[in-house]
C-alpha cells in the first residue's frame, strides 16, 4: 500500500490547536474557554482509529485522571463538529472523561488485561480506540473535525507529563 494523498492512500494526523500544539496537557476550563485539538480535513477521510499514549512520573489510578489523586471536574468531550453545523456527533452520550478508567467508554474493554494492569503500574497509559469496530470507520467530510474538548486545567505534570492522540485512517 502507499502512501499519498490519493483515494485510498493513508491519513496519519495528531490532534492539535489552531496554532498546531499536540500536547493535550494544557491549562483548558469550562469558565474561561476549554481547548480544542482536533484532526481535520480538507478532503473527505475514514478515520479508522485513533491511538493515545499517556504517561507521567508515578503509577496511574481508574479512579483518578492522569497521576494526580483526584478525577476531573469537567473532564474531556469528543465530539464530531463542522463550521456550518456546530456539534454533529458526541462520542459519549453527553458524558465526559474524567476518570483514568472513562478512557475504555471509548476504547471498549471488558477487563483490565495485564498488559493494561502494568502499564498503570508504570504510569504509562495507551489507548487505542477503533472506532471501525462500532461497525465502520468514521467518515470525516471536508470542514469537519474530530475534536477533544479539554475543559479542565490539566498543564500540571502531576497530570501527565505528556498526552497525545494520533488518528490513522485513509482518504475516501
Amino acid at each position: 500500500m502507499s502512501i499519498g494523498v490519493g483515494p485510498g492512500r493513508m491519513f496519519f494526523k495528531l490532534l492539535a490547536t489552531s496554532s498546531g500544539a499536540t500536547a493535550l496537557n494544557v491549562a483548558g476550563s469550562s469558565s474561561t474557554g476549554m481547548v480544542r485539538f482536533y484532526v481535520e480535513s480538507t478532503r473527505p477521510v475514514e478515520i479508522e482509529r485513533v491511538c493515545m499514549s499517556m504517561h507521567g512520573d508515578t503509577p496511574l489510578s481508574p479512579q483518578y485522571f492522569g497521576a494526580a489523586t483526584s478525577a476531573l471536574t469537567n473532564g474531556i468531550r469528543v465530539v464530531v463538529t463542522s463550521a456550518s453545523s456546530g456539534e454533529l456527533v458526541d462520542f459519549l452520550d453527553g458524558v465526559s472523561i474524567t476518570h483514568n478508567a472513562d478512557w475504555a467508554l471509548l476504547a471498549g474493554i471488558d477487563a483490565m488485561p495485564a498488559a493494561a494492569t502494568s502499564a498503570f503500574a508504570a504510569a504509562y497509559m495507551p489507548v487505542r480506540w477503533t472506532i471501525s469496530k462500532a461497525g465502520r470507520p468514521l467518515h470525516l467530510g471536508s470542514g469537519e473535525k474530530l475534536t477533544f474538548q479539554v475543559r479542565d486545567n490539566i498543564a500540571s505534570s502531576s497530570f501527565f507529563h505528556e498526552m497525545q492522540a494520533m488518528v490513522q485512517g485513509w482518504y475516501s
